[in-house]
């Protein structure tokens, strides 16, 4: 078994590197400050991530070991990724864009209302920029590697058509 170091959001919002320890105690400088979730001294506290929901296993998988892992930097975003498919259904499909520098991932039950194509967009992006990036799809049940043609597909099946 590898281990795999996660930067976790804390409960406030912000990363751990928002967080230090100075002289006068705990204090967090990211967005929570003023807010109902505002750290207050309380220091970096991780989110709960105890509960591993059904695609997050495949997804470790999926991503490597030690040496061969992405993303190698802001491993945050698996922090992003993991509170998303922890909220969806277990048969809720999704694109999974790794790179080397993050992940991005794509829940396909918001294609039907996204009006402005911010999904297509992005995997466009990534596609032009991130050709060697790993394509996921999760596809309700099996974590699969698919090609950018495949993942271009699945958006245009459950795009919504134009007025």
């Amino acid at each position: 078994m590898t281990s795999l170091h996660i930067d976790w959001h804390c409960v406030c919002g912000d990363g751990p590197a928002s967080h230090y320890t100075t002289e006068k105690g705990e204090q967090c400088y990211g967005w929570c400050q003023q807010t109902d979730k505002d750290c207050a001294g309380q220091g970096y506290r991780p989110i709960e991530h105890a509960y591993y929901p059904y695609a997050w296993t495949p997804m470790i998988e999926a991503i490597g070991t030690d040496s061969e892992r992405w993303p190698k930097h802001y491993t945050i975003d698996l922090s992003s990724d993991y509170q998303v498919v922890r909220d969806l259904d277990e048969s809720d499909e999704f694109i999974w864009v790794v790179r080397e520098m993050g992940t991005h991932l794509y829940p396909l039950k918001y294609l039907p209302t996204d009006v402005h194509g911010f999904i297509r967009q992005a995997l466009q992006y990534h596609e032009r920029n991130h050709e060697v990036a790993h394509v996921f799809h999760w596809t309700g049940e099996t974590l699969e590697r698919i090609d950018w043609s495949k993942a271009r597909s699945l958006v245009r099946a459950g795009a919504p058509v134009p007025a």
